[in-house]
């Protein structure tokens, strides 16, 4: 199955946060140009992230690369129409200049830099980088203007100090297809 494009961030802002509420997760393969940080709040099932697969839980929290293709695929019992089932989650997207183009290039964001790199690869966090990460993303939901740009900064600062994750698609992974030969 080929990944389906899509772009999630209007043009007036910097980056979106969204609180997702759902009967199930977003059930299509799917890529876009945009970094992406999910928090799994509620729901089962099997992530897929380029070819990387694994099961998924409450508490899982991944940062994606642009153009890397994605999904968290809810457990069957969540398609059901069964109100016991639910899941929740909390997504950030983000473009990697959301900060001015020359930002990155900075001697001060090396390690911004760094984190930016291995996200290509999709990256799960977990232990105390996660459990505080899962703090600063709730917090995120309650803040506005400036003070979100200063929390992204500080949980992406956060992200990019810690040891505590593994990476999930294969070293060699690429998505063959571009935005332009899909649609959503």
């Amino acid at each position: 199955m080929k990944p389906v494009q899509k772009s999630p961030i209007s043009e007036n802002a910097a980056f979106e946060v969204k609180h997702l509420t759902a009967p199930h997760f977003d059930p299509n393969w799917h890529f876009h140009s945009e970094y992406q940080l999910f928090l799994v709040k509620k729901g089962t099932g099997t992530r897929f992230i380029g070819d990387h697969v694994s099961p998924f839980k409450q508490g899982d929290l991944v940062f994606t690369g642009p153009n890397l293709p994605h999904l968290w695929q809810s457990d069957l019992e969540y398609f059901n129409g069964d109100h016991a089932y639910s899941t929740e989650g909390i997504v950030i997207y983000f473009p990697e200049h959301f900060l001015g183009k020359d930002f990155l290039d900075k001697k001060e964001v090396y390690k911004i830099r760094q984190l930016f790199q291995k996200a290509q690869r999709g990256m799960e966090f977990q232990g105390y980088t996660a459990s505080y990460a899962m703090a600063l993303i709730a917090q995120l939901l309650d803040v506005e203007d400036f003070d979100r740009i200063l929390l992204l900064l500080n949980l992406l600062h956060l992200l990019a100090g810690s040891s505590e994750y593994k990476l999930l698609a294969s070293d060699g992974y690429s998505n063959s297809l571009k935005e332009t030969e899909t649609d959503r």
